[in-house]
């Protein structure tokens, strides 16, 4: 059974407005590379540090965005674009790229306090990135991760819900074994599923993987595809959010609160994420050294949807976010961030660990405004994050 989200028609089909909307996209990123070469970067960049077609939903993140004087207005435009490749035999394949236009709105009730909003646009595809990115790897000796074994620039997302029981019923160690050595092209046709969900049927051990895992007992097929082959684009998750200063003094440079709010949107399967969600967050910063600015912000997230398809999901989820900026000067700021996130899956694999990823920024100030750019990669275990991403962007104030 295939989940694929239908595309309405237009007089441009779906692919034709994708390829208009990248080559926008990275016409106005070449822009501002070009205009900000000199100008270095910023930390709590404007990032999510993830993509809903690999894994449904993001935790909100701690945000700390400039303060603004009382009746003070700013706006903000950010582009950003994200290679993913997350793979792990018998469990699941996640290839594709998304780029991602959003824009927030901020406005100062008090000098203290702001109320926020954000809108984005999303495209999602096989992309342009995955020669670069295998040839980058493969100069530097970092591992391809079967990557290279597949097509390049084509999305595929398919779940295997049984993957983790395939041992019990095989009935068959050779079988078993074989399986872990299969670099078969995911997904497979319907006629040639990983397994039959009659082989689930009749396994003597049915009833045991049902105790463990009661929701797989709904389960149709042994593979689910979530996407394949499809070049789509949306509106992504709308969010609301207020940002308010508690404390700055003789111990922190800046003590910050705020709460979060996500909307679901309708008809746009896995490019906004599901459900109802909110979150709270605290942000503390300290200077030192004069030129060197450290932050450090936490955040957790309850979710409104705790289910995909017979997939569990955890119910909250907390983000540990630490910046450390440098000041080049009095308008330009370089910055290294490092994000950690509780695992967006329960007990599924690779998918079940947590999320790590560093990101590198560059802004500088002007008059009224903020230019950004910065490059995210991650780290540690590789399947819950894009593999790369980019981002760039201009705030304006008045």
């Amino acid at each position: 059974m295939e989940y694929i989200l239908p595309i309405r028609s237009n007089k441009m089909t779906s692919q034709d407005y994708r390829k208009w909307f990248c080559e926008v996209l990275l016409k106005t990123l070449v822009l501002f590379i070009v205009s900000i070469l000199s100008i270095p970067l910023n930390a709590f960049s404007d990032y999510p540090y993830g993509v809903n077609f690999q894994v449904i939903r993001q935790p909100l993140l701690p945000l700390d965005n400039d303060s603004l004087k009382r009746g003070s207005i700013s706006g903000r435009l950010t582009f950003r674009y994200m290679n993913v490749w997350s793979r792990q035999q018998n469990y699941f394949l996640i290839d594709g790229e998304e780029a991602q236009t959003e824009a927030t709105l901020r406005y100062a009730l008090l000098d203290r306090w702001t109320i926020n909003g954000s809108f984005s646009y999303i495209s999602q595809g096989g992309g342009m990135l995955d020669t670069t990115v295998e040839r980058f790897h493969r100069y530097t000796g970092v591992t391809q991760g079967d990557r290279d074994r597949y097509p390049r620039d084509r999305m595929n997302v398919s779940y295997e819900p049984f993957g983790a029981y395939y041992g019990l019923i095989d009935n068959n160690p050779a079988r078993t074994l074989l399986r872990e050595f299969d670099s078969r092209i995911y997904p497979r046709s319907k006629d040639d599923p990983p397994i039959t969900i009659e082989e689930v049927a009749r396994s003597s051990f049915k009833d045991y993987i049902f105790l463990q895992r009661p929701e797989l007992a709904f389960q149709e097929t042994t593979e689910v595809i979530a996407l394949r082959s499809q070049d789509r684009m949306g509106a992504g998750s709308p969010r609301a959010f207020t940002e308010f200063d508690l404390y700055s003094g003789k111990y922190l440079d800046k003590l910050k609160f705020g709460l979060q709010y996500k909307f679901p949107v309708r008809d746009s399967f896995l490019l906004a994420s599901p459900g109802y969600d909110r979150s709270v967050f605290l942000v503390a910063g300290k200077s030192f050294m004069d030129k060197f600015y450290f932050k450090l912000g936490i955040s957790h997230t309850w979710f409104g949807e705790t289910s995909y398809y017979q997939f569990s999901l955890p119910k909250t989820r907390w983000v540990l976010r630490n910046s450390l900026e440098y000041s080049l000067s009095k308008t330009s700021i370089v910055s290294l961030e490092y994000v950690v996130t509780e695992s967006p899956f329960v007990n599924f694999g690779k998918l079940g660990k947590p999320t790590h990823q560093v990101g590198f920024g560059y802004k500088k100030l002007i008059s009224n405004g903020t230019f950004t750019f910065g490059v995210v990669e991650d780290i540690i275990n590789y399947a819950t994050s894009p593999d790369i991403g980019f981002y760039a962007s201009f705030e304006a104030k008045r």
